[in-house]
């Protein structure tokens, strides 16, 4: 699959200890699940024992964005039959992982929500906008967050994400 940010990473530096590394996961399956009305519950229990490595994002009352590998997540629609239904959005995301001392610091010139105390479990996240973008940001490690953007709205994303960092003097750079 071809990248919604790959002409931009490309112009990046490479460095070895960057204060912000810019990545895209490319090879992600996206699935939207949306819970049947009463079963909300047993759909969550069903998603909770996914392999590592799948992102399992809590969006809303019995909604969760489901991210991972396609072989991971083929066995979901069995798994979540009469409980949920599924929706194929792989195509439809931009996911940027953001790593670095400086990533919350940029992501949080764009969300009005306090990041640091926003991801108080494994599947937690913030559903919000960034300059009117409408952005899922998720924790994946203490320095490390995905930020998944509507494919369409990618150019803009990355437009404020270079101003951003570049009023704080943070470099953005790819791993070298």
């Amino acid at each position: 699959m071809i990248g919604a940010f790959g002409q931009y990473i490309a112009s990046l530096p490479n460095a070895v200890l960057p204060s912000l590394a810019v990545t895209e996961w490319v090879d992600v399956s996206a699935l939207a699940v949306m819970a049947s009305a009463s079963f909300a519950q047993q759909a969550g229990t069903q998603l909770a024992d996914l392999p590592d490595g799948t992102h399992v994002l809590h969006t809303g009352i019995g909604h969760w964005l489901v991210l991972g590998q396609a072989s991971d997540l083929n066995s979901l629609p069995s798994r979540l039959d009469g409980l949920a239904t599924l929706f194929d959005q792989s195509a439809g995301f931009g996911i940027l992982i953001l790593d670095g001392r400086d990533a919350i610091r940029l992501l949080q010139k764009g969300i009005f929500v306090d990041l640091s105390r926003a991801f108080d479990s494994d599947t937690s996240c913030v559903v919000s906008v960034i300059a009117h973008v409408p952005v899922t940001v998720w924790r994946i490690a203490s320095d490390r967050f995905g930020v998944a953007v509507p494919r369409s709205y990618a150019g803009s994303f990355w437009h404020w994400l270079e101003a951003s960092a570049a009023a704080d003097a943070i470099p953005l750079s790819t791993l070298g």
